[in-house]
């Protein structure tokens, strides 16, 4: 499936994307705008990757508020998308489904909230925030590949900030 432009209310409409192969972006506009999204490439990819090493390709573009699913079933298949919505968007640990192999690139330009966990057997991993990012607090299994994590204001653990230590002496 070829996408150049699917749009539905970024009040509260739902974009469900569904392939048989992968679904891939046209053009240099958003491919997919609304409130939230959920793209499905059964036996494919979802956007293309060009160099692995760096996610560099044509992600699918989007401009929404939620993720609800990202799915790629193919044979060392990959997600690859670009999110221009500033909202705060936050990866649940079964948002991302990748068959064997698979690589996710994911870039947003707000924060990104990753606390839930990922896990991947192997495949390369970007995580990519326009502010914070947030990692869960156990450690983001990858088992092989690379793990690029970037945080334009921070890359932060999930869990309770602790308050500064403060000697005796200070009070």
């Amino acid at each position: 499936m070829t996408v150049q432009s699917v749009s539905a209310s970024t009040t509260n409409g739902a974009v469900a994307l569904t392939a048989a192969g992968s679904i891939l972006g046209s053009g240099n506009g958003t491919h997919v705008t609304g409130h939230s999204a959920s793209l499905t490439a059964n036996g494919g990819s979802i956007g293309t990757v060009t160099d692995a090493a760096t996610g560099a390709g044509t992600p699918i573009k989007m401009n929404v508020s939620s993720l609800t699913g990202l799915t790629a079933t193919g044979t060392t298949p990959v997600i690859s998308v670009d999110n221009i919505n500033s909202a705060a968007l936050t990866l649940t640990g079964n948002l991302v489904t990748l068959g064997s192999g698979g690589s996710a690139y994911i870039r947003t330009a707000g924060n990104l909230d990753a606390s839930a966990g990922l896990s991947m057997t192997s495949g390369n991993l970007l995580l990519q925030s326009g502010g914070v990012l947030t990692l869960p607090t156990a450690a983001i299994n990858l088992g092989t590949g690379a793990l690029t994590l970037k945080g334009a204001t921070d890359v932060v653990a999930a869990g309770p900030r602790r308050g500064r230590c403060r000697s005796p002496r200070a009070r």
